[in-house]
């Protein structure tokens, strides 16, 4: 009886002893992969990441993540390009520029398309954004959009980056991939705010 007794001891010893395992972090949204762009390293996605904070069980904000290869510029007039289709309410897009007008500080702007609801068809929100070494994070107050966005799906995911159009920063034309287009990617994963 006690060499049984001992024998157990040493098992749970070993098993609560034992170091806890840490869980993988999940992977990004979007995932690239190095050295796939033209140009310098501050144009090359390496991944772009989605989350949702909450506060009481309220949404707060969106947050958008970029990591590039290196850390973005400071001055120049370069563009950093999210869109994706919001279930509901068309197109979404996030454009991060630099440019002459903007005296070399980075802006951003998101921009809403076609939400059930939305009677100008168009939701315009200027997200806080902040640069954590390689990372450009934008922060979106969900006050700031339709209230659908909160109960969408954000599909069809794609990150680009390229030179901004050197004196406004921001046209239309910009929120979609196009030729100029120095590192682009895509995710066939979809992305829910409210989980």
């Amino acid at each position: 009886m006690r060499t049984r007794l001992l024998q157990v001891s040493a098992v749970l010893l070993v098993v609560l002893g034992a170091p806890p395992v840490a869980a993988a972090a999940p992977e990004p949204y979007i995932v690239d992969p190095v050295g796939d762009h033209r140009g310098t390293g501050d144009y090359d996605i390496v991944s772009v990441d989605l989350a949702a904070t909450s506060a009481r069980g309220a949404l707060v904000d969106l947050v958008i993540t970029f990591t590039l290869a290196t850390e973005p510029p400071t001055t120049g007039v370069s563009s950093y390009v999210f869109g994706a289709s919001a279930k509901g309410c068309g197109t979404f897009y996030l454009y991060t520029y630099t440019s002459a007008l903007a005296a070399g500080a980075r802006r951003s702007v998101l921009k809403i398309y076609d939400c059930l609801g939305d009677a100008a068809g168009e939701t315009t929100a200027y997200p806080s954004l902040a640069v954590r070494g390689r990372s450009l994070v934008h922060r979106i107050p969900f006050a700031k959009m339709p209230p659908e966005i909160r109960r969408t799906v954000l599909r069809g995911m794609y990150a680009f980056t390229a030179p901004a159009e050197p004196v406004l920063g921001f046209t239309a034309a910009d929120v979609e991939p196009s030729a100029t287009a120095f590192d682009y990617a895509t995710s066939d994963k979809s992305f829910r705010p409210s989980g």
